[in-house]
């Protein structure tokens, strides 16, 4: 009998927005992957592009959030490189953030069931489109072809699993 395992990892600040990037996600993920290259395994993480996106559009007024998502491209693509699977997470909450000296706010919706067609539709495909035109460059037959939805929120809807 053989048995199939996927090690996987939703790869985020915490749902609020709230956190150390550098300590949540970029130290951990190190030393995660390292565990498991110490044992000959690849990981598939699921990225949250939406909080990517979200800091590189505030990273025009706030330096420190340019470094951010700078550093976290390096490390997405850095392990991709090592070989583990980049794929797509998204928690909508952060289609519509704010930051202030206090932090981020998180105005969008935590479930993409309450968004329109076309809002999903946008905030889905501009998520795939950064992933693989960040991942491409370095394998072109990078394809995002996994979706973890934040919060477990994609229920069937008038907006899901429609093409």
């Amino acid at each position: 009998m053989r048995i199939h395992l996927v090690l996987s990892d939703d790869w985020e600040l915490r749902a609020d927005g709230s956190g150390d990037m550098r300590l949540i996600q970029f130290a951990t993920l190190e030393r995660l992957l390292s565990i498991y290259e110490s044992h000959g395994l690849r990981a598939s993480i699921n990225a949250e592009v939406l909080q990517q996106l979200a800091h590189l559009d505030a990273g025009t007024e706030h330096p420190e959030l340019a470094e951010l998502a700078a550093e976290w491209e390096a490390t997405v693509k850095a392990a991709f490189g090592r070989g583990h699977d980049v794929q797509l997470h998204v928690h909508p909450q952060w289609s519509d953030a704010h930051h202030t000296e206090e932090g981020w706010t998180l105005n969008g919706s935590w479930q993409l069931p309450e968004y329109s067609l076309q809002d999903t539709r946008s905030i889905l495909g501009s998520a795939k489109d950064y992933l693989e035109s960040l991942l491409q460059p370095l394998d072109p037959g990078y394809r995002c072809v996994t979706f973890r939805s934040g919060g477990w929120a994609f229920a069937p809807s008038g907006t899901s699993f429609r093409r």
